[in-house]
C-alpha cells in the first residue's frame, strides 16, 4: 500500500494515524501522516473475553514515509497486549512535538485481565531523520507492569534532533 495521506487535527487526542492491530504482512509507503495522536500504532490487542488466544502482529515494514504527531510518531504496544515481532520502520521523516518512537507501558493502560503480556521483538528502526521535540525515541515499562519481554529492537543510522536522544 502506498500513497497514504493523513491529515487530521494536531489538537485532538485519539486521532491515530494507522492502528495495525493484530496484522500481517502489511506493507505501507511513500505516505504522509499528520495528527494528534500516534501517526503508527502496532498493537496486538487481547480480549477480555479471551485472554488465553494468541494476538499477533508481525511482518510489517513502513518506508518512505512523513510522520508528524502531537503525541507518538510510532506507538509499539500496550502493556496487555499479545505479540509485535519482524517490524520494519525505514526511511522515516519526523516532525513532531512529542516522541518519536515509543513503547508506553503504563499502568493506567493494562486491562484487568493480566499484570502485563507484551512481547515485541525483532524492530528495526533504520534512516530517521528531521526532529522530535521531546525524544526521538523511549521506552518505557512503568512499576508494577511485567512484560514477557522487548528485546532485538534496532536502531541503526538516526539524524535526528530532539530534547533526548533515547530515554529508558
Amino acid at each position: 500500500m502506498g500513497r497514504i495521506v493523513v491529515i487530521g487535527a494536531l489538537r485532538v487526542t485519539n486521532g491515530d494515524g494507522i492502528d495495525l492491530d493484530g496484522c500481517r504482512h502489511v506493507r505501507i509507503g511513500n505516505s504522509t501522516f499528520r495528527n494528534g495522536d500516534d501517526c503508527f500504532a502496532l498493537r496486538a490487542i487481547r480480549s477480555r473475553k479471551e485472554p488465553a488466544r494468541e494476538i499477533v502482529c508481525e511482518d510489517v515494514v513502513v518506508s518512505n514515509c512523513v510522520l508528524n504527531s502531537a503525541c507518538q510518531a510510532i506507538r509499539i504496544g500496550c502493556p496487555s497486549d499479545d505479540t509485535i515481532r519482524n517490524v520494519l520502520f525505514k526511511d522515516i521523516r519526523l516532525a513532531g512535538r512529542h516522541n518519536g518512537i515509543y513503547f508506553g507501558n503504563h499502568l493506567y493502560c493494562l486491562k484487568d485481565i493480566d499484570e502485563g503480556f507484551l512481547d515485541a521483538h525483532d524492530i528495526t528502526f533504520e534512516n530517521f531523520t528531521g526532529f522530535q521535540g521531546s525524544s526521538a525515541a523511549q521506552i518505557l515499562v512503568d512499576d508494577g507492569i511485567r512484560v514477557r519481554r522487548i528485546s532485538d529492537i534496532t536502531f541503526r543510522n538516526f539524524d535526528v534532533s530532539s530534547g533526548k536522544v533515547l530515554l529508558l
